[in-house]
């Protein structure tokens, strides 16, 4: 007796098929665009909260040097180089680049033109009330515009004080960030919305308790 013939069946594949793979590749740039917008608001945290570290800093060792000297660095006099205040951190901390003027960390936009220096003076008038060198005070660059053609860009933490007896005993430091980021502990905060998209902070130092 002839015995049976096998049948012969298709050759199934046990690859992907093209949907599959389309499937597949959509769902892995979803994951890798949570993935980079949850990375770049953890590093957008972290900013916040080194600049928290830095400001926290240098309200410390300012209210130290008003217990000893009975008021607060006098930035409108012994310490300006710049209009009206000075940045926070050394010269160096500050080079020329991307058309920054050397020893710049502040500068007008617009029919004023004025820059904002840092100083090395005032830096060492801090320094005896801090065991380790001070912070820099640069950030990343980022501007403020007040309207089409007037506003301010900064690269640095700004400082204005004004040593004296009474309301004019005060000192001051802000600066601006890319984003409506949070300004934690601040006096003063405005976030400028879209095209501009960027926060300004502000803090005033108070005497020690």
């Amino acid at each position: 007796m002839r015995q049976a013939r096998p049948i012969d069946r298709p050759h199934q594949s046990s690859g992907f098929t093209i949907v599959e793979l389309l499937v597949a590749i959509v769902v892995i740039a979803i994951l890798a665009s949570i993935t980079v917008v949850a990375y770049n608001g953890m590093q957008d945290r972290a900013y916040a909260t080194d600049l928290m570290s830095r400001i926290n800093t240098y309200k410390k060792l300012l209210q130290l040097y008003h217990t000893e000297h009975g008021q607060f660095p006098d930035t409108n006099d012994a310490f300006a180089l710049g209009s009206y205040g000075s940045c926070l951190g050394k010269l160096s901390d500050y080079p020329a680049e991307d058309g920054w003027p050397a020893g710049v960390c502040m500068q007008s936009i617009g029919s004023t033109n004025w820059n904002e220096f840092a100083s090395d003076d005032f830096t060492n008038a801090l320094q005896p009330y801090s065991r380790s060198a001070l912070p820099s005070g640069k950030i990343r660059t980022a501007t403020e515009m007040y309207d089409a053609t007037r506003g301010t860009r900064y690269r640095g933490i700004y400082f204005e004080g004004a040593g004296g007896n009474g309301n004019n005993d005060w000192a001051y430091m802000e600066y601006v960030a890319k984003g409506n980021v949070a300004c934690p502990q601040s006096d003063y905060k405005r976030y400028n919305a879209a095209p501009q998209n960027v926060t300004f902070c502000g803090y005033l130092v108070r005497q020690a308790d």
